[in-house]
């Protein structure tokens, strides 16, 4: 399609993306919206919606998010860092609105809706934050002096606890064990990862037994 001696953007971007990934994720989407057709057909119709109401929800959203991903593949590692830190920031605003102004449902405010769209903000912090810790640790791997464990920590902690103020304990359990593997990869000692993950993980489980939203689940 392109031949290695194309220096255009796309051609660049041909030979260097990395195709088995893109392609796993690609798959894993076509998973997705197959597991939704067929699964919840009989749900739309027990509350009174048409038969494909969240599979037309589902494709509505596939090609946009295919773009997406095409559009954030081509984009530079740098600009992908500032996008993600910068992100990070406006949807930490949403989040915290969220939490203050977010309709209650069964329990837990999660859901913001914004000029008649309804989004769930703490979906979008996921990979941000996990971009904008990967970064700092990087940065501290590379410059000992750079206090960058300090920053992602921090990160991670102001992340977690929004996710708890919702609450949401599985996103909260994903943002735990992805910062504790991105601390195992930049070097810290597999034991002190560990020990770092069960403390929290043991007062999520006391949330479990004393939270009525949690408990009656």
């Amino acid at each position: 399609m392109f031949d290695r001696t194309d220096r255009s953007h796309i051609g660049v971007w041909w030979w260097t993306v990395d195709k088995m990934m893109l392609t796993s994720i690609f798959l894993l989407m076509v998973l997705g919206a197959v597991l939704v057709m067929a699964a919840s057909p009989p749900v739309a119709g027990r509350i009174g919606l048409p038969e494909l109401h969240f599979v037309w929800k589902q494709l509505i959203f596939f090609m946009p998010a295919t773009a997406i991903m095409l559009v954030t593949s081509i984009l530079s590692a740098r600009l992908i860092r500032i996008l993600s830190l910068l992100s990070l920031v406006l949807i930490s605003g949403l989040m915290i609105a969220t939490v203050l102004i977010g309709p209650e449902v069964k329990g837990a405010t999660r859901w913001l809706t914004i000029a008649g769209f309804r989004m769930q903000p703490s979906e979008f912090i996921k990979p941000l934050c996990a971009i904008s810790c990967a970064w700092l640790l990087g940065l501290w791997r590379d410059r000992e002096q750079f206090p960058g464990w300090i920053w992602a920590s921090a990160i991670s902690g102001f992340v977690i606890t929004l996710l708890m103020l919702q609450p949401d304990i599985g996103m909260t359990s994903v943002v735990l064990l992805t910062f504790g593997f991105q601390l195992f990869l930049a070097g810290l000692p597999l034991l002190l990862v560990f020990t770092a993950l069960v403390l929290p993980f043991g007062r999520l489980a006391r949330l479990f037994t004393f939270w009525t939203c949690a408990a009656a689940r």
